[in-house]
C-alpha cells in the first residue's frame, strides 16, 4: 500500500491524473476511491470511510466492511491519494489551523496494517513562502465561513503563523510531519519529494516514484508532463496567486458571520438558506464572484522564512538536500 498525502499545491491533481490514473487503467497499480462515488479515474474499492476516520471527521461506522473488501484486491500496489490527509484532524478549523494532522500518522498503521503487508509514504512539500498564499486563495471560501475578519490575508497570517508558538501545531511543519511518519513506518518507507524539483530536477522525483511504484524513469516523466487542462500547478509562476470564485450561497455564509450571527440563531439561517436554494433559480445560484488574493511581501516572506528555517534545516539535512537548493527553493532565508 502507498499512501501519498499531499500536501495541498504540490501538483497533487498532475500526479492523479496523469499518472496514477494511466498506471491504474493499465493495471499497474489499483488506485483506491477516496471519493466514495463512481469516478473515471478511480477503481471500485472504496476508502472514504477508512479516511474519514483516519483523519478523525467520523467514527469507524463502515471502515470495518469497507476494508474487509480489499482482501479482494489482486494488484501487488495500492494506491491512496488524499492531500486532506496532510493538515486534516479532529476539531480542525478553517480558520485556526492548529492542526494535530501529525497523528494521523499512527491512525493509518492501525487501519492498514492489517490488511497491507507493507505500507509506504508518500509525502510532497512545497517551500511556505509561496504554498502559504497559495493554499489561503484556494481555501479562502473555507476560511472567510468561519471567520469573515480573516478576508483581510494580513489578520489570517498573523493569527495561524507569526503569532503561533507551537511549531508541532504549525501547519506546513514539513519536518515534524516526516519524523511522525518515520516513527511509524521508518525513514526507508517514508519519501518525501519536494515540489521545486518538478521545475528544476525532475528527474530527482522520477527516480523516487520509479521506484516507489516499481515503473521506469521515463514513464514517470512522460505521464507528469501529459497534456491536461487540470495539469496547472507546474505551470504556475510560484508568485501568481489565483484565489477560489465565491458563490452566491458563499456569499450568504459570509455576510451571515460577519453581520448577523449576533442577531440570526444558526439553525433559522439554515432555513432562510434551504428556502432561498429552493426558490433562486439555478443560473442565479451559479454566478461566480471574484475573489482577490495575493502572493507575500518581502516583508511578510522573511518573516515565514524566519519562522520555519530550523525546521527547514532538519528537514534539509535528513533528505541530503544542499544548502543552496534550499535556498533557491524558497525554504531558507539566503540574506
Amino acid at each position: 500500500m502507498i499512501i501519498h498525502i499531499g500536501y495541498p499545491k504540490t501538483a497533487t491533481t498532475t500526479l492523479q491524473l496523469n499518472l496514477y490514473a494511466k498506471m491504474h487503467e493499465e493495471g499497474k497499480i489499483e488506485y483506491l476511491n477516496h471519493l466514495n462515488s463512481p469516478s473515471n479515474y478511480l477503481g471500485e474499492f472504496y476508502c472514504g470511510n477508512a479516511l474519514r476516520y483516519i483523519m478523525g471527521m467520523s467514527d469507524d461506522y463502515g471502515v470495518k466492511e469497507e476494508l474487509e473488501k480489499f482482501k479482494k484486491i489482486n494488484n501487488t500496489i495500492s494506491l491512496i491519494s488524499n492531500e486532506n490527509i496532510s493538515f486534516f484532524s479532529e476539531n480542525y478549523s478553517w480558520a485556526y489551523h492548529n492542526s494535530d494532522a501529525s497523528k494521523n500518522a499512527q491512525r493509518i498503521c492501525d487501519t492498514f496494517s492489517p490488511y497491507f503487508d507493507d505500507i509506504q509514504i508518500l509525502i510532497f512539500t512545497r517551500a511556505q513562502a509561496t504554498i502559504i498564499p497559495s493554499f489561503y486563495g484556494q481555501c479562502l471560501n473555507h476560511i472567510v465561513s468561519k471567520k469573515p475578519i480573516f478576508n483581510n490575508m494580513q489578520k489570517w497570517l498573523d493569527a495561524n503563523f507569526y503569532n503561533k508558538l507551537n511549531d508541532e501545531k504549525l501547519i506546513f511543519n514539513y519536518d515534524f510531519m516526516y519524523d511522525s511518519y518515520c516513527k511509524e513506518f521508518g525513514a526507508d518507507k517514508t519519501k518525501v519529494c519536494l515540489f521545486e524539483d518538478l521545475s528544476n530536477n525532475q528527474n530527482r522525483i522520477a527516480t523516487t516514484l520509479s521506484l516507489l511504484f516499481n515503473v521506469e524513469k521515463e514513464y514517470v516523466n512522460k505521464s507528469i508532463n501529459r497534456t491536461n487542462k487540470k495539469n496547472v500547478t507546474i505551470k504556475n509562476n510560484l508568485n501568481q496567486v489565483k484565489a477560489s470564485s465565491s458563490s452566491l450561497m458563499n456569499r450568504f455564509v459570509y455576510y451571515y458571520n460577519k453581520y448577523l450571527s449576533y442577531f440570526i440563531k444558526i439553525e433559522k439561517a439554515k432555513k432562510i438558506k434551504n428556502k432561498l436554494l429552493k426558490i433562486i433559480p439555478n443560473f442565479i445560484l451559479g454566478i461566480e464572484f471574484k475573489n482577490k488574493s495575493r502572493g507575500l511581501s518581502n516583508e511578510e516572506k522573511i518573516k515565514i522564512l524566519n519562522k520555519y528555517e530550523k525546521v527547514n534545516l532538519s528537514l534539509m539535512n535528513k533528505l541530503g538536500y544542499t544548502k543552496e537548493e534550499m535556498i533557491n527553493y524558497l525554504y531558507l532565508n539566503g540574506y
